[in-house]
């Protein structure tokens, strides 16, 4: 596999953010049709807390949103039949037999769409914090060995098998309830759901 990325960063008056950037990757396991694939990224983020300092109790808040997509290539030999060693060689000859899985030329690179949002808040001097994340992703044509009839001759074949979605919630509860010359104590709590 070879790739190629690029990145692009810009900063708006020190609290506005944004990132963009994007991968190409050429393959050689997959069929020509399908070796070179693109996967961007975007994602931003706002540090509110600059505009509100009339807020004392808050000592930063920031806002962060994420839209990314993610390329995965197949194992090599998925797309046709190839011929494996059997056994140990006799005479000094290499025996091969077909391997039992089989593999279709038109198989697609899988490709991983996630987009995320969430907020970072620290208050009372950061003596207490906060870390909220929703995400969604979504994989489309999962390259998968499936199995299939015996009768085949073929014990597996390796499909683009189907989309599998995950969501979820994170958060992180965070507090230093003692601080002193000598000693601090450190809270964490953290509770994520998929």
């Amino acid at each position: 596999i070879l790739g190629a990325f690029g990145e692009f960063t810009s900063a708006y008056n020190n609290s506005l953010f944004l990132t963009l950037s994007g991968r190409n990757d050429w393959t050689s396991s997959l069929e020509k049709k399908y070796r070179s694939f693109f996967y961007p990224s975007a994602s931003v983020s706002y540090m509110f807390s600059d505009q509100l300092k009339t807020l004392s109790w808050l000592s930063d808040g920031k806002f962060r949103m994420s839209l990314a997509q993610i390329g995965k290539d197949a194992n090599p030999y998925s797309t046709s039949v190839v011929y494996v060693v059997d056994g140990a060689p006799i005479d000094e000859t290499l025996l091969y037999t077909r391997n039992n899985a089989s593999g279709v030329s038109n198989l697609k690179p899988e490709m991983t769409t996630a987009f995320e949002v969430g907020t970072d808040l620290n208050f009372l001097n950061n003596r207490l914090g906060l870390n909220f994340t929703w995400y969604r992703s979504t994989s489309k044509d999962l390259i998968m060995a499936v199995a299939t009839d015996p009768g085949t001759g073929f014990s597996s074949i390796t499909l683009n098998a189907g989309s599998i979605r995950n969501k979820g919630v994170e958060l992180t509860l965070r507090g230093k309830p003692l601080v002193s010359k000598d000693f601090s104590w450190n809270v964490l709590l953290n509770f994520s759901a998929n």
